[in-house]
């Protein structure tokens, strides 16, 4: 479940139109686990930026209901629709395509629980295996 600012897609369409080089732009979220909401922390995002493929292979930090992607990383990859989840790929396909921007505001909050497809280790298996077969 993902909750979101009224106002975040307008923000994230006026960010790529005003970006040219960018095929995405994401942002910051908070996470709802048991009933307690956290802010999601991390050392690269502490303002507004700009990341390339380097960036995006080096680390982990786009959660995928933050993303806005021009139509044009679709049109590229045909691939996407074998996949059993494709979060990563996507954002790989993105950043092959342009730099991802990013908006320094809270404007979703991700719900995590228990029996979610990451935290299941053999549907973690499965979705870290598709990613590979998409890649290579």
């Amino acid at each position: 479940m993902v909750l979101m600012k009224f106002y975040k897609l307008q923000k994230q369409v006026d960010f790529l139109e005003e970006n040219k080089t960018c095929s995405a732009v994401f942002h910051n979220y908070n996470i709802l686990n048991e009933n307690k909401l956290i802010p999601f922390k991390h050392q690269k995002l502490i303002k507004d930026y700009v990341f390339n493929i380097d960036a995006i292979l080096d680390d982990w930090f786009i959660q995928t209901a933050t993303l806005v992607f021009r139509k044009s990383v679709l049109d590229s990859n045909k691939r996407i629709s074998d996949l059993h989840s494709f979060d990563r790929t996507l954002v790989y396909d993105c950043a092959l395509n342009g730099n991802i921007g990013f908006i320094n505001n809270y404007m979703s909050v991700y719900r995590v629980h228990a029996n979610g497809i990451t935290k299941s280790r053999n549907q973690k298996l499965i979705y870290e295996n598709n990613i590979l077969k998409s890649i290579i």
